[in-house]
């Protein structure tokens, strides 16, 4: 290079050095530094040095502050002269990327005021070409430091302005890029292929990075995080694992005067940022695990990310609490209550970034659930017509942030909200409970609550070796008249070998002995009143009675009534009565004694008129 160029070299980076000093000073624009600022950059864009006419047009925006016009102007010439440095045949492979490099940042900063949604994605294709740049470049370096520094932790590159580069490979990760100069060069940092494919989605190519490099090169909390997490991506059946992994490295990332004074600058984004938003990644890959916890899982996503909507901000998460917000109110039957302030809060925070189709996917899954649960509510048949439910699970299964397992999860259990939305609430559940018992025992004590709670005058388990075909025997009084109910339990259908089986028991408890019904009913009374007296819940007074009687013989509907059971009436005892049932006093304490008007007899036939068997 000629004196003249060393010259224009040493001329601009006086002039950077003087505005810097007095910028606060000058008054702005400074339209007298903008024009010397540009004539250099033009004499080293016609001699082909398009990376120092593009950088010296870049920092021709801050002295134009105030005219919107001159600074896009300006924005724009750069852009112009970092495309032509990457294309140059005669411009050096690590010009080319600095570059890149230099070309991605000025268009981030949209001076030119493109639509922020087209901004992003000519960034995000920026940054895969530069990635690809730096793989190639890597790929054919034989130096183990700096293949190290292209794939994996990034390097710095220096320049003094007269067409010197000087590459400084650092043996700690690279954050950031920051651009250094003083009086003689520049220093700019330039991120690594796997940081730049990870910035940029493509896990694939990430993770191939990965394959190819040797383990040591990722050699801090931050790298080592990203790699967990690019296996998360990757690998859904690890994702829990993985993303659980990838939070615990970048939580221990802690300052260290020691890195910090080796990479020469510590950023806390790893701890605020990376680390919330793997913990609750992880959170949401367990849905696949434990669908039943779904609404436990999505609440506690949330408040992992606490904290996530200040201070560092990115795209990515911001997307992902959102969907987060949106499916918790789903979950909690609230899906229309603030829909719209959801969104409007999602487009404000998004509004620099500019939206690409994750968040427009994003967007119409609230749109669509939204509506769809406000048919559900309020015109059932319109909602089973319009398609938006379908329409709405479909965006939501093709947002990349949730992982094809996860969301496909998800859209089973949104529809069956969707189900308990249309059919409201569900009061058959006793009757599914009910019908569910296969064991007999446990039945009997279902029913025996059940019968408790009418407060009758008697009631017991009669389950037993001397039960008579009664599980379960009931005193309870029905229209001023004392009803004695006895019960047998099945569980589970009654099939004909089932109902043969029990037919015996069923008429030995419907052809009961008269005498033994009345005989049961004083019992019960008198048992009832003992057990009330004595708190003894224990008495087994049937059993009693059936040890002093005689069993009763079987009875069928078929067989002829016995003419002592024809009788509707008391009748007056015969002498055959007189003989088999003799006057006895009321106070003996030996057996069962019913009483009568004007007699006392015991095991009197036909005695039936205070007691009704049911």
């Amino acid at each position: 290079m000629t004196d003249q160029h060393q010259c224009l070299g040493q001329e601009f980076l006086e002039l950077l050095s003087d505005h810097s000093r007095l910028m606060d000073a000058r008054p702005r624009p400074d339209r007298e530094l903008v024009a010397k600022i540009q004539d250099i950059a033009a004499r080293w864009s016609a001699v082909s040095q398009y990376f120092y006419a593009g950088f010296a047009l870049s920092n021709a925006v801050q002295p134009a502050w105030g005219d919107g016009e001159l600074v896009a102007s300006c924005s724009l010439d750069a852009i112009r002269a970092y495309l032509r440095g990457t294309s140059a045949a005669e411009a050096a492979p690590i010009e080319r990327i600095a570059c890149m490099h230099r070309l991605t940042i000025e268009v981030g900063q949209n001076y030119i005021s493109v639509d922020n949604s087209a901004t992003r994605r000519n960034v995000r294709t920026l940054t895969e070409e530069l990635a690809q740049m730096l793989l190639q470049i890597g790929q054919q370096e034989t130096d183990a430091t700096a293949r190290g520094g292209f794939l994996v932790r990034g390097f710095r590159l220096e320049t003094d302005f007269q067409g010197a580069w000087r590459p400084d490979f650092p043996e700690a990760e690279v954050r950031g890029e920051s651009t250094f100069y003083n009086v003689q060069s520049i220093t700019i940092t330039i991120p690594s292929a796997f940081q730049l494919l990870v910035r940029a989605g493509d896990y694939f190519a990430a993770n191939a990075v990965v394959q190819e490099s040797l383990p040591e090169a990722f050699n801090s909390h931050g790298l080592r995080g990203w790699c967990a997490a690019v296996r998360g991506f990757l690998y859904p059946e690890r994702a829990v694992e993985e993303f659980n992994l990838a939070a615990n490295d970048f939580a221990a990332d802690a300052y260290s005067e020691d890195v910090a004074r080796r990479v020469g600058s510590w950023s806390s984004v790893n701890i605020d940022l990376w680390a919330k938003y793997f913990r609750a990644r992880a959170l949401v890959s367990q849905i696949v695990r434990t669908p039943e916890n779904v609404r436990e899982l999505i609440k506690q996503a949330q408040d992992a990310l606490e904290g996530t909507d200040s201070g560092w901000g990115n795209a990515q998460v911001t997307c992902f609490r959102f969907v987060l917000a949106v499916l918790d109110q789903v979950f909690n039957g609230d899906a229309n209550s603030s829909a719209e302030d959801l969104r409007e809060s999602f487009l404000s925070r998004m509004r620099f970034s500019g939206l690409d189709e994750t968040d427009q996917l994003a967007l119409q899954f609230l749109e669509g659930i939204t509506t769809a649960f406000a048919e559900l509510r309020t015109g059932p048949v319109v909602a089973l017509i319009s398609g938006r439910l379908p329409a709405a699970l479909d965006a939501l299964g093709r947002i990349p942030l949730l992982g094809s397992d996860v969301a496909l999860e998800l859209r089973s259990q949104i529809g069956k909200q969707a189900e308990a939305e249309l059919m409201g609430p569900v009061r058959t559940w006793i009757h599914r409970t009910l019908s569910g018992i296969s064991d007999e025992r446990v039945l009997q004590k279902v029913l025996l609550r059940l019968m408790q709670a009418e407060l009758p005058l008697f009631v017991q388990l009669r389950h037993g070796i001397a039960e008579y075909g009664k599980d379960i025997v009931k005193l309870t009084v029905i229209d001023e008249r004392n009803v004695l109910k006895m019960y047998q339990v099945k569980a589970g259908d009654i099939t004909m070998r089932k109902w043969n089986d029990s037919r015996n028991e069923l008429e030995a408890s419907v052809g009961l002995h008269p005498f033994l019904a009345d005989l049961l009913f004083l019992i019960c009374c008198a048992s009832a009143r003992c057990s009330h007296a004595a708190g003894d819940a224990g008495i087994d007074p049937l059993r009693i009675s059936s040890a002093r009687s005689p069993r009763p013989s079987p009875w069928s509907p078929t067989s002829p009534i016995p003419r002592r059971c024809q009788r509707s009436r008391p009748r007056t005892p015969t002498q055959a009565d007189h003989r088999s049932c003799r006057p006895q006093d009321s106070s003996r304490e030996h057996g069962a004694v019913i009483q009568r008007p004007h007699q006392t007899w015991r095991r009197c036939p036909g005695l039936r008129r205070n007691v009704t068997i049911a």
